[in-house]
């Protein structure tokens, strides 16, 4: 059975949960933290909002607010491999081009560029810039898939939804710059 009284801050009228006895909880009125007295002050009412539970954090002190929403990690997370994938999507090509580019000329076919690289794969070893690139382009995948769940994920979270569709944002732009590196033959 729920405990009703009145608040002594704002004089209106509350109740919480027996569990709450003689605990701090916060008055949904006024927003004060009330000590909840260990049984009712008056008969039950049925429109009487009830008063929300105050946790006490020690680094915040007793009678804060309580905390307005959660934190959406999922989608921080996504946020943060997204921007890991855009820094190692643009790494890739910028491992590989100086070297095509010193082999072929200024303006090779992708024809050209895809034969030397492939020249380049069957030496043993392969060269370190062409290492790098491909395990900055797998890397890059792997923060773009992995980037797409967390965001998806993150959007079905209710709470802080922004940082799960600037993830998308940035994840969006995936597509536009595979098709904008084929098209220049890198």
């Amino acid at each position: 059975m729920a405990i009703q009284f009145h608040c002594p801050q704002c004089g209106n009228h509350i109740e919480v949960d027996d569990q709450w006895a003689l605990r701090d909880v916060a008055c949904p009125f006024c927003r004060k933290t009330v000590n909840a007295p260990e049984q009712s002050t008056f008969p039950p009412d049925r429109d009487t909002p009830a008063a929300a539970p105050i946790l006490i954090d020690a680094a915040i002190g007793p009678g804060a607010a309580p905390a307005r929403g959660g934190t959406n990690v999922v989608a921080i997370v996504a946020l943060v491999l997204s921007c890991l994938w855009l820094v190692t999507g643009m790494a890739s090509p910028m491992l590989i081009r100086p070297a095509v580019v010193d082999a072929l000329g200024q303006n090779p076919t992708p024809r050209e560029m895809q034969d030397f690289i492939q020249d380049q794969l069957e030496r043993q070893p392969p060269a370190s810039w062409l290492i790098a690139g491909m395990v900055s382009f797998l890397a890059s995948a792997v923060f773009w898939i992995a980037g797409l769940v967390c965001a998806i994920i993150g959007v079905g979270n209710r709470t802080r939804r922004r940082f799960a569709l600037a993830a998308f944002a940035v994840l969006a732009l995936g597509p536009i710059f595979v098709c904008a590196g084929l098209a220049t033959g890198i």
